[in-house]
Parts: C-alpha cells; sequence; structure tokens
C-alpha cells in the first residue's frame, strides 16, 4: 500500500473515512492544517477525527518503533535520530510541495487546452462571417440586395439579419434559383392568381352525404409516452404519396402510411415540443421534404427521401421563443413563422437560409402578433394582433410590397380572443380563423375594409385551437378541447359531422387528397383517422 500524496509505503497509514484514500498520518496531517481541512485528493471537507489508523503487525511480532518527539527532544542535536527526523520534515515539505506543484500543473493545462480551442473557434466564426460579408457585397452588386432582411418596425434598420440564421448542413437544392426578391414575389403572385382563376372545380370529391358518416377508422399513438400529446399533423402534398407527419411534445416528427398506419420514418432534432409541421413544394428534381417548427425557436428542414431516421438539411434560428405558426409560400422557397411570445412574425428564403422581414405589428398602435400565415398567392400576410389603433384582438392585412417607411396595415375586424389559427381557402378570398375563446371566424378578404368582411361566426366547445380548409375550399374543420367540427362551406347552420373520441384537447387537423378521410391529434397522444364508414 502506498501513500496517496509522497507515493511511498507508510510508515504510519492512515485512511480516510470519505474518500478511502491511504496516506502517511504526518502528511496528511501537514495538508489538513495548510489547507484548512479540505482532502487533499478530492477537495472535500476532512478532518482529522475522519482519519482511522490502520494497524499492521511486525514480521516478528512487534512493529517497529521510531523514536518519540521526546526522545528526541532529550537527544542532542548531532545525534543520529534527530538528524533523521530532520530530514524527514524536509522530505515531508517536498514531498507536499511537490504534489501541490503537480496539482496546478493539471489545471494550467486543462486551462491552457480550453482556451486553445476558443481561440480556433473564434477563427472559423470570423472567416465565416468574413466569407458572408463578401457573398452580401456580391449580392447587392448584382442587384439581389432585395433578399436581404428588413425589419418592418425600424426603418433606419439596415444590413442583412441572415446572421441570425443558420444553416447545419447544405441549402435547399431550390437556392439555385436565387434568392427570394420582390420581383420574384411580384412574379409569383400573378402566375399563382391567373392559375386560381382558371383552375377547374374537383371532379372526384368527396359528397356532403359521405362526409356525414365519417367515423373513425383507425387510432394510433407513435410517440412517445413520457411527453403525451400530438401537437401538429400535415398529410403529404402529392397525392401519390399515402403519408402523414406527426409532430408531438416528445421532440420529435413522426411519418406514418395512411393505409397501414405504420411509422415509415422519425425525425429527431429539435429541443422542444413540434408544433408546425409542414412539406415544402417541389423544387426540380427534390420531393417534398419535411419541414418543422418547433418550442425551440427553430425551423428546420429534412431530406425528402423517406427512411427509418430522416436526417435534417438545414436549420433556422432567430425567435427568441417558440413558433406557433408555420405557413409556406406555394412555389418559392419562403416560409412564414409566428412566435406568440415573441410578438412577432417571420419570414425565410429556406432556400439560402436567410432572414427576410420581421413584425410585431408594423403600422404605429399596432402591436403583439398572435398569429399570422401567407396568402396562397404569397404576397399578402394575414393574422392577428393584440391591438390595432385602440382596438383589441383585431384582424389585419400586411402587404410584402410595402416599402418598410410606409408601415401600412389593412383591418378586417376584431374576434372574441385571441387568434389561434388561421387557414385560407384555396378561392385566395374566403379565410376562417379561430381563436381562444371557441369563436371560429369566416371573413371575405375582398370586402377587408367595411363590416362586411366578416361573413359569419361560429362556436366550438372551449377554445378552437386549429382551423383546416380541404383543398377544394368545400369544407372546413375546427378544433375545440373536445372533438372535431366539420362545416361545409356556405352552410353555416350547424356541423356536418362532430369527430368525437379523443381523450384530450384535439390539436391539430389535415385532410387526406379528396378529403377522403380526416386525420387528428391530440394531447391523448394519439393519431386518430377517419373516413366513410359505409
Amino acid at each position: 500500500m502506498f501513500c496517496a500524496l509522497s507515493g511511498v509505503v507508510p510508515q504510519e497509514p492512515v485512511v480516510s473515512a470519505k474518500s478511502g484514500h491511504l496516506y502517511e498520518k504526518r502528511l496528511v496531517l501537514q495538508q489538513l492544517e495548510q489547507s484548512g481541512n479540505k482532502c487533499p485528493i478530492t477537495g472535500q471537507d476532512l478532518a482529522p477525527t475522519d482519519l482511522v489508523a490502520i494497524r499492521v503487525a511486525a514480521a516478528g511480532g512487534a512493529p517497529p518503533r521510531m523514536a518519540s518527539s521526546s526522545n528526541i527532544a532529550t537527544t542532542s542535536g548531532a545525534s543520529v535520530p534527530s538528524m533523521l527526523d530532520a530530514f524527514r520534515g524536509e522530505w515531508d515539505a517536498v514531498v507536499l510541495e511537490s504534489h501541490t506543484l503537480r496539482t496546478q500543473l493539471l489545471d494550467a493545462r486543462q486551462q491552457l487546452s480550453v482556451a486553445l480551442y476558443e481561440k480556433d473557434a473564434a477563427r472559423r466564426v470570423i472567416a465565416n462571417l468574413l466569407q458572408e460579408r463578401e457573398d452580401l457585397k456580391r449580392m447587392v452588386v448584382e442587384g439581389s440586395g432585395d433578399a436581404m432582411a428588413m425589419d418592418i418596425d425600424d426603418p433606419s434598420s439596415s444590413s442583412s439579419s441572415s446572421s441570425s440564421s443558420s444553416s447545419s448542413s447544405s441549402s435547399s437544392s431550390s437556392s439555385s434559383t436565387g434568392p427570394v426578391t420582390v420581383q420574384r414575389l411580384e412574379a409569383a403572385n400573378n402566375a399563382l392568381s391567373q392559375a386560381r382563376s382558371t383552375r377547374n372545380k374537383p371532379s372526384s370529391w368527396l359528397t356532403n352525404d359521405a362526409m356525414k358518416t365519417f367515423a373513425e377508422t383507425a387510432s394510433r399513438s407513435p410517440h412517445k409516452s413520457s411527453a403525451k400529446g400530438v401537437l401538429s399533423v400535415a398529410v403529404h402534398p402529392d397525392s401519390g404519396e399515402t403519408l402523414v407527419l406527426s409532430g408531438g411534445v416528445d421532440r420529435q416528427c413522426k411519418l406514418l402510411s395512411t393505409t397501414s398506419y405504420k411509422v415509415q420514418g422519425t425525425l429527431t432534432g429539435h429541443t422542444g415540443g413540434v408544433t408546425c409541421v409542414d412539406f415544402t413544394p417541389m423544387f426540380g428534381a427534390s420531393g417534398h421534404a419535411p419541414i418543422t417548427a418547433s418550442e425551440d425557436g427553430t425551423v428546420k428542414i429534412w431530406e425528402s427521401a423517406v427512411k427509418k431516421n430522416m436526417k435534417c438539411r438545414s436549420t433556422l434560428t432567430g425567435h427568441q421563443n417558440g413558433i406557433t405558426g408555420l405557413s409556406l409560400h406555394p412555389s418559392l422557397p419562403m416560409c412564414l413563422t409566428t412566435s406568440k411570445a415573441d410578438g412577432t412574425w417571420r419570414t425565410w428564403d429556406y432556400g439560402v437560409g436567410a432572414d427576410l422581414m420581421r413584425c410585431s405589428g408594423g403600422a404605429p398602435g399596432t402591436t403583439g402578433v398572435q398569429h399570422a400565415s401567407l396568402h396562397p398567392d404569397g404576397i399578402l400576410v394575414m393574422g392577428g394582433v393584440n391591438k390595432h389603433n385602440g382596438q383589441n384582438n383585431a384582424v389585419v392585412l400586411w402587404d410584402l410590397r410595402k416599402s418598410v417607411t410606409q408601415q401600412e396595415c389593412t383591418m378586417l375586424g376584431t374576434s372574441a380572443g385571441s387568434m389561434t389559427s388561421l387557414s385560407f381557402s384555396i378561392n385566395g378570398y374566403t379565410v376562417a380563423t379561430g381563436d381562444d375563446s371557441g369563436a371560429v371566424n369566416v371573413w371575405d378578404l375582398r370586402k377587408a375594409g367595411s363590416d362586411a368582411a366578416s361573413v359569419v361566426t361560429l362556436s366550438v366547445d372551449g377554445a378552437c385551437h386549429f382551423v383546416k380548409y380541404d383543398n377544394a375550399g368545400k369544407y372546413l374543420a375546427a378544433c375545440s378541447n373536445s372533438s372535431v367540427e366539420v362545416y361545409a362551406h356556405k352552410k353555416w347552420a350547424g356541423p356536418m359531422v362532430s369527430l368525437t373520441g379523443h381523450g384530450n384537447v384535439v390539436k391539430c387537423v389535415d385532410f387526406t387528397h379528396g378529403s377522403a378521410a380526416i386525420v387528428t391529434g391530440s394531447m391523448d397522444r394519439t393519431l386518430k383517422f377517419w373516413s366513410n364508414s359505409n
């Protein structure tokens, strides 16, 4: 057995009752006196009474005896015992000093290692910032300055805020078409408006009689039981794909088949509950990629190929609090996110990873964004604010083409509570909003600025957590505390069918292609599938 301080066999061995280390008694007592009763190895409190002596029998029977201090005191200074005692004291001092120096050396090495790592990281950050600055300068020279971030609430602000968004890997394949600019937004708006005006009414859509017979066909719980709750759901936009994406309180997303109801893929990476899920438009050869937003304040774009464990391609950061709303431009790599806790909405170019625009109200007297969503044509933004010109819970419209110095928004009306959800009909002028008072309001954008903009106000049980129009604008679903109410458009006397069966608050809903089925998610951790019972 060796002393933990000197590394030699102790003459008077003692062991620490707290740490179990073995010491030479005189060495450890000196160290405790110098350090204020701190263990020289662990640094914990250690009193002399915590030291337990170890008795070792000598080979000849009696243990070896050292000269006592009383004997030394009576011996002359030149005697061998006194000289040995002096040498032993000096040796003890050298051992203690060596132990202290070794400890200080280890600490210095660790501090130096951390300092070198931080210096190297700082150099990499500076190099990235310099590269981004050069890229932004080149964009300005090439006439792409419109893609830089603008702050609606501060006309004096300049410079891009793309530094607030970061890409964890390669950017979307759509970036090859260049950044999103006002000119591209206007061109896309013209194309989308023209396409909508010439669209044909779907011929194979579900009938009202069939919708009235909807009943539960399957119930699954793909998310973890340790964190109960499904917060968001979205059906894959490709009619050839039978997939639905769900986001849960467990910080994961699950891709399920709408035919076998089995999990096809898992998306892991968020550090908060996944409040919003959707699929991006198809750009070139790339497919519809899942896009998710979370309570951690980030937006993630994932690989489009379905596999067991799907990888995140890029991450957008900038919100200071959790994201509560997400909507996508139908033809450009642009999305809009809302954070009710921030009181802001933001637009992003997720093709290049840039924060385009931020708004906490815009116009004077307009404060606290509750919820917002992009219009299907990609130019207008509609949402709810805490206050506008003295009106509480106002419903307003913003125009992304407006200069930051104009700071204008148009008020449609007010709602009874704070807006929680918004859904546009495919026709582009009918909008449904839900609020936390349980009111579901239907609006006509063609009559914005007049009292006629409010078409009808419906009511659901408790709060309205989510509203959703189907892809044809024929049916409107509203999630309440206990059920999902499905209405036929323009037939507002009452719901065609009430989908009941969840054991907790219903947080999300979506329609499959042709409204052949409905998918709902609840805080009871279940995804339920509903379809024609006949």
